[in-house]
């Protein structure tokens, strides 16, 4: 199913049997082309700031929350169709045993299936460090990652007037 705008009215419309799936922007067809673009916010989700705090707890805390849990445990029963403010014994992940490498692991994945296609997994590894998004690129891509890929360049205008950043303090590839 998708949305359409028929006069000012969203409708639900079915997709086609030979489509069954369909991801997309949605594309409002009565905008204006003059301020077309007025439409096209980004909207921080609901589950992007309960896994965040769920990430960020746990990194302020040394150690997983049982607070930091629930917020992710809230995102995940929400994915599985339950209420997402009721525990549930058979899709809840528990505190026992959890280290911040794995705790971490469990958000980061859940970010993936909550966020697919929403352009924010890049972003997500790479906050785990240069060596970890080139073992994670390799083992689901079999690529290997260029340090120039994990890097912006610095601007030539920075280096050339800031008298603390010289040519040698480019990022690796530049």
């Amino acid at each position: 199913m998708r949305l359409e705008n028929k006069k000012n009215v969203l409708v639900v419309v079915n997709n086609a049997a030979a489509q069954p799936l369909r991801y997309g922007k949605f594309k409002d067809s009565a905008a204006p082309i003059a301020i077309a673009h007025g439409n096209d916010l980004p909207i921080f989700r609901y589950a992007d700031a309960l896994l965040t705090y769920a990430e960020a707890a746990k990194m302020a805390n040394g150690a997983p929350t049982a607070l930091a849990l629930e917020r992710l445990n809230m995102v995940k029963r929400r994915g599985y169709g339950v209420s997402p403010a009721s525990p549930n014994a058979t899709i809840d992940f528990t505190l026992a045993g959890q280290s911040m490498a794995a705790f971490r692991e469990l958000v980061l994945t859940e970010r993936a299936y909550e966020f697919m296609s929403k352009a924010k997994r890049w972003f997500d590894i790479k906050r785990l460090g240069v060596n970890r998004v080139k073992e994670i690129i390799k083992v689901s891509k079999n690529v290997d990652v260029k340090d120039a890929h994990l890097f912006w360049p610095l601007p030539v205008q920075e280096i050339d007037n800031n008298p603390d950043i010289n040519p040698k303090d480019q990022n690796p590839g530049y």
